[in-house]
């Protein structure tokens, strides 16, 4: 099992920062480029949405395991969390508001997605079935 975990300030410059690290651990694992540009946009949306909608004075975790041909990548924040209800939906552009696509494109993109939210925060698992151990198919 390869494994990497950090933390990370709730700050919009963490974004960039968590993306750069999550793409270097990704890359030394094996996977195809498109399971790493997959995984770092589903991620990044996350990890924008750990920013905006869950800063708080404990930042954001950010982690990340390989084992048994499965990605999964784990973002989770400390703030207020939110509902889900009508989030994640295919909705026309003329329709919504700005922004508004995060989770949506994370569904598209991962095979599994999943939040857990409560009054500590929120945690978004997102899975990707990679065919191997290693990432390589």
């Amino acid at each position: 099992m390869a494994s990497f975990k950090a933390s990370f300030p709730s700050e919009r410059a963490s974004v960039v920062e968590s993306r750069r690290r999550l793409q270097e651990f990704l890359e030394k694992q094996g996977l195809s480029a498109l399971q790493v540009l997959d995984s770092l946009l589903a991620a990044g949306e996350a990890l924008t949405n750990a920013v905006l909608y869950g800063a708080s004075d404990e930042g954001f975790l950010l982690s990340c395991d390989l084992e048994d041909g499965a990605l999964t990548i784990e973002v989770r924040d400390f703030g207020p969390g939110f509902s889900l209800e009508g989030k994640g939906q295919y909705i026309e552009p003329q329709q919504r508001s700005p922004g508004g696509l995060g989770i949506y494109i994370m569904r598209v993109l991962m095979d599994t997605v999943t939040y857990q939210t409560d009054g500590k925060g929120t945690r978004v698992t997102l899975v990707l079935r990679t065919g191997s151990a290693t990432g390589k198919e």
